[in-house]
């Protein structure tokens, strides 16, 4: 018997075996490979979202709005989601069909909550669907709405301009009011006023919103607001400067694209840069709906008082329209505080 042929063939079949898985690994990699970049191009999610989701709170259904954050790597996508002190850690598969399927579990190993999410995929990387799974905070299965809306990148956030005040105005009639703002209004922020800040949202250099802020003592705060001092939160009371969040407005053809977000995000980052950290915002509210309420809790906004009739007086002295009611203005406020 030839033991060196013997082991000769064995080691060639062995080789040519190898060589076989080998180009099948190849060539299973390169399908894959391609698949995943067929993905990505045809589903990219990688970025920031403004998310909502509907939750229990004190036994009543509402709607949480909370900041999310996706990676994407082929149908893989991996990603977590805060609000508060809480966070969310997201793992899903993006089917050919624009659907995702995953699971979220909390990145606190004592905080228990756990569940799946259900997405479909628009063509502006808009998502909706469902979340289900069990609720720690209530102790119980729960499930409701999921939605995700892209942060847009090509929006530029810039320092208020004389050049930009028709299209503010206009803005202002449309969303605020008519003659809630007039020219004179607008020549408060002016460079030569560092204690205060207009900020402006432009897309292909068209201007679609703008928000405003003004820093304020705490008397000042108490007249401007029209609160008693009693039902602002202890750290306002002993904030020496507060910042206050005036105005946020978006032209109602890009609503939903996350321009309120980085409009109210610029005044927070002008405000801390100057060594404020103590804010407050009035939040306009016409029946059960709260402007800029999902907004205001994303960046952490605690909401201490609510004002019934909060701008009649001012609508009827001031002649403006309001757009929910008219004149007089019959809109609540509410009383919203943060500290950074």
């Amino acid at each position: 018997m030839n033991f060196n042929g013997l082991f000769g063939i064995a080691w060639e079949n062995i080789f040519i075996g190898l060589l076989g898985a080998a180009l099948v690994s190849l060539i299973t990699y390169i399908i894959e490979f391609i698949k995943n970049k067929v993905i990505e191009k045809k589903f990219p999610l990688s970025g920031k979202y403004i998310t909502n989701y509907e939750d229990i709170v004190d036994g009543k259904k509402v709607v949480t709005t909370a900041l999310a954050e996706l990676k994407q790597k082929g149908h893989k996508i991996k990603g977590k989601t805060w609000f508060g002190d809480r966070t969310w850690l997201l793992n899903g598969d993006i089917m050919d069909s624009g659907h995702i399927y995953g699971v979220y579990y909390s990145e606190n190993p004592w905080d228990k909550g756990i569940g799946e999410f259900f997405l479909s995929i628009d063509i502006n990387k808009k998502m909706t669907g469902l979340w289900s799974g069990y609720d720690s905070a209530n102790d119980i299965i729960n499930s409701g709405k999921y939605v995700f809306k892209p942060i847009i990148n090509d929006v530029e956030i810039v320092d208020y301009n004389r050049k930009f005040s028709s299209q503010i105005l206009k803005i202002s009639d449309k969303e605020l009011g008519k003659d809630y703002f007039d020219i004179k209004d607008l020549e408060f922020f002016t460079d030569d006023n560092t204690m205060s800040f207009c900020k402006i949202a432009k897309i292909d250099n068209k201007v679609v919103g703008f928000a405003m802020s003004v820093v304020l003592s705490l008397k000042e705060l108490v007249d401007y607001l029209k609160i008693d001092k009693k039902d602002l939160p202890k750290f306002i009371i002993a904030a020496k400067k507060i910042c206050v969040i005036k105005t946020v407005s978006v032209d109602s053809n890009f609503h939903g694209m996350g321009i309120g977000y980085k409009l109210v995000k610029s005044l927070i980052d002008d405000g801390t840069s100057n060594n404020i950290n103590d804010f407050a915002c009035v939040a306009w509210k016409s029946g059960d709906k709260i402007n800029i309420k999902g907004i205001l809790e994303a960046f952490d906004f605690t909401a201490y008082k609510e004002i019934e009739n909060y701008w009649t007086e001012d609508s009827i002295k001031d002649g403006f329209q309001c757009p929910s009611c008219g004149n007089p203005c019959h809109c609540s406020a509410v009383m919203y505080f943060a500290t950074f």
